[in-house]
């Protein structure tokens, strides 16, 4: 288990929904450096999928301080 104190906790919470619409983006705007045409549902759902991620795992490091 990864052991953080208060304040590197702290940043990981405050970062990490950012790190969720990096990954949100990325997989958006990965859709178009394929050679496959473009697809709405893949880019919808994996960018939804990349951000829940990210905010999940923002909320389950926040809930440790509590």
């Amino acid at each position: 288990m990864l052991r953080l104190n208060f304040r590197r906790r702290e940043v990981l919470i405050d970062k990490m929904p950012d790190v969720a619409n990096l990954a949100a983006g990325s997989m958006f705007l990965g859709q178009f450096l394929t050679e496959r045409p473009f697809s709405a549902v893949l880019a919808a759902a994996g960018s939804r999928d990349g951000w829940v991620a990210g905010r999940l795992l923002s909320c389950s490091v926040g809930k440790e301080d509590r």
